[in-house]
């Protein structure tokens, strides 16, 4: 049987509770009857009602990890995707649906730049408005990064002068954000819309 990295930290897991459990049987059996002479003066709070609306569900696995530029899973996807907007998605009948787009991304000069706004009334949660120079910080300072491992970094480099470079992302102003490309490449449209572009939730210190 071969024991891969996830099988052994499960393996590691169960053995700690497993020890943890012994050690705690003698004070658990201690400390039973205090318990069971406070009860009764113990005021029981039911757990507060789930308000608006809510996904339940179960999931066939454990997430890799939940921070978008890492994942590189199904599962992580699956669980970011219920949790983390983006630009904008697509319906059961791929109709393209705006989230934080005010309008559709321009595609001009043939194929070289990608025009990109977003709404105006994006808020982080402290109040602070959402600003283009977010999504390009978000993109030249973490998903290019040279530290970042970021798994779909390929998905946004092309071939220049016979060196492999990142497509420039560039502030147009505070709503409007635009993407150079060296070279025209229709199916990139569909990665932009796609990608979720965050700076307020990530820092270096992160990682």
């Amino acid at each position: 049987m071969n024991l891969t990295r996830r099988r052994f930290v499960g393996m590691c897991a169960k053995a700690g509770l497993l020890a943890g459990g012994v050690g705690l049987a003698g004070c658990l059996e201690k400390g039973q009857d205090a318990r069971n002479m406070t009860a009764q003066n113990t005021t029981v709070q039911e757990s507060p009602k789930v308000k608006g609306d809510f996904i339940d569900g179960a999931s066939g696995g454990d997430a890799e990890t939940v921070n978008w530029i890492l994942a590189g899973d199904a599962t992580s996807f699956g669980y970011i995707g219920l949790t983390l907007d983006g630009l904008g998605t697509y319906d059961n009948d791929f109709n393209y649906l705006l989230r934080w787009l005010k309008n559709d991304i321009k595609v001009l000069d043939d194929g070289l730049i990608y025009s990109v706004t977003i709404r105006d009334d994006l808020e982080w949660s402290d109040g602070k408005p959402v600003t283009s120079e977010d999504f390009v910080y978000t993109m030249k300072n973490l998903m290019f990064a040279d530290w970042m491992a970021y798994p779909y970094a390929g998905d946004w480099q092309e071939e220049a002068d016979g060196k492999t470079v990142f497509v420039e992302p560039k502030v147009e102003n505070e709503t409007t954000f635009s993407i150079i490309r060296k070279n025209a490449y229709p199916e990139f449209l569909y990665t932009l819309k796609t990608t979720i572009l965050w700076r307020g939730m990530l820092n270096r210190s992160m990682y």
